[in-house]
């Protein structure tokens, strides 16, 4: 599938029933795009790309204005060598070049790096249920990190000699207007980079991952094929089946005790053969009343499987 990539979209690769990515695969998909709770209410948010198409669209359009750096800096270093024979323009304009490129990698590299630990913090607060843990993890979602900050920082410095290098070798007669023009234009590019271009990278690291891991799966005749991981979970009201399968998901039955209060507790194994996918707890989810508080405790259940998949929780 991903040979002729054009976003993450499930299915997101074949043979997603025998087939389980590696845990670093699981881990660089936490830093791709996910559905931003704020604004529209989310069942997970882990295993997930959204909006693949315009952090594509956004980053395209970033690389194009690069481009334009990177050509009007050559561009007017040889206009002036041509006219005064000076070399040091030469070398200057292609030191201007490597620097910028290489903030700028540096920068995307940086800010997206802290990603997926934000991610899993934001789902442990959902599911932890210690006030003092919340807090904990309430901070470190809204803590701006280290890798973070610096990665604004390089992507500035880039912005900065890019700059420098069109004003100095491409524009050296620009009036205060063009100069405001230049300056406006590549601080947009850095927005873009902040809140696009890492989300878009995330996705195509992914997928090169997913796709080189499956093909030598496919292409090894000893291939093991992935074994069903399970989770055990209990609700205060029954499921009205006593085993429901929905795909590569199931849902089974195993017991009913009664508590000391008199109430009674229903116990069930949830199974996932192959990655568990939000698309697949989106489905699954379907099939029950939101409003049961056996969705509630499915829910849950979906999440910590998918948490012990990612090997944040003990299996």
């Amino acid at each position: 599938m991903f040979q002729n990539f054009t976003g993450m979209n499930s299915p997101y690769y074949p043979n997603e029933r025998q087939f389980m990515p590696s845990r670093d695969a699981l881990l660089m998909w936490l830093r791709t795009r996910k559905t931003d709770e704020k604004t529209k209410p989310t069942i997970s948010g882990l295993i997930e790309t959204v909006n693949y198409a315009s952090d594509a669209g956004w980053t395209m359009l970033a690389i194009l204005v690069e481009f334009g750096a990177l050509f009007l800096t050559l561009y007017g270093a040889f206009g002036l060598y041509s006219q005064n024979q000076n070399v040091g323009v030469l070398v200057l304009s292609v030191v201007a070049v490597v620097l910028f490129i290489s903030f700028d990698v540096i920068g995307v590299l940086l800010h997206a790096s802290d990603r997926e630990s934000k991610v899993l913090a934001n789902r442990e607060l959902r599911l932890s249920p210690d006030k003092h843990r919340k807090r904990e993890l309430v901070a470190v979602t809204g803590k701006i990190t280290n890798r973070e900050f610096f990665g604004v920082v390089f992507l500035f410095l880039s912005a900065v000699i890019k700059v420098g290098a069109i004003l100095l070798l491409g524009f050296s007669a620009a009036n205060m207007y063009v100069t405001v023009i230049i300056l406006m234009l590549y601080f947009i590019v850095v927005y873009v980079h902040v809140y696009h271009t890492g989300y878009w990278l995330s996705a195509r690291r992914t997928a090169k991952m997913l796709n080189r891991e499956e093909a030598e799966w496919s292409a090894n005749e000893d291939r093991e094929i992935a074994q069903p991981q399970r989770f055990i979970f209990h609700s205060s009201k029954p499921m009205e089946k006593s085993n429901f399968q929905l795909n590569r998901q199931e849902i089974n039955f195993l017991n009913e005790k009664q508590e000391p209060d008199g109430s009674k507790s229903f116990e069930y194994e949830l199974v996932t053969y192959g990655c568990f996918w939000d698309e697949d707890i989106v489905k699954l989810a379907g099939a029950f009343d939101t409003r049961s508080d056996f969705f509630r405790a499915l829910i849950d259940a979906c999440m910590r499987l998918q948490l012990i998949q990612l090997g944040r929780l003990p299996n």
